[in-house]
């Protein structure tokens, strides 16, 4: 009987192990995808913050007319700024994955929209994926 309660406990070992690799698998492959997402968006944004300055004219003239234009433009230079830093910084941490820095996430997205920094929660969050 001993050995029967013995292949038991070695078979529910193996059960149970087999489900906690999995369940290891599953994270770090979920891991691995916020991690390449969060320094592609670095990247991005790092490397192409200076068309925050082209949707900031574009913004200004579309919403308020030409006579704004000068100020979307120095409005453009600010987010320039914010997002190719936000950018810099997504690069540095993205071993440590959270949520975009900017939202719209990507300079792309939502081109008519002015950006916003902080943290966002990923239900407001829509990315161009």
């Amino acid at each position: 009987m001993k050995l029967h309660d013995a292949m038991c406990a070695v078979l529910l070992g193996l059960a149970l192990g087999s489900m906690s690799i999995e369940s290891c698998a599953d994270d770090w492959a979920n891991y691995a995808g916020d991690v390449g997402d969060k320094f592609g968006r670095g990247l991005a944004n790092a490397s192409l913050g200076w068309v925050e300055m082209v949707k900031g004219v574009g913004i200004a003239a579309s919403h308020d007319g030409p006579a704004f234009i000068p100020f979307g433009f120095v409005k453009g230079l600010g987010h320039t700024l914010g997002r190719t830093l936000s950018g810099a910084f997504d690069v540095v941490t993205f071993p440590i994955p959270t949520a975009p820095l900017s939202d719209p996430a990507y300079v792309w997205d939502r081109f008519d929209q002015e950006t916003q920094y902080g943290y966002f929660e990923a239900a407001k969050r829509r990315s161009s994926k």
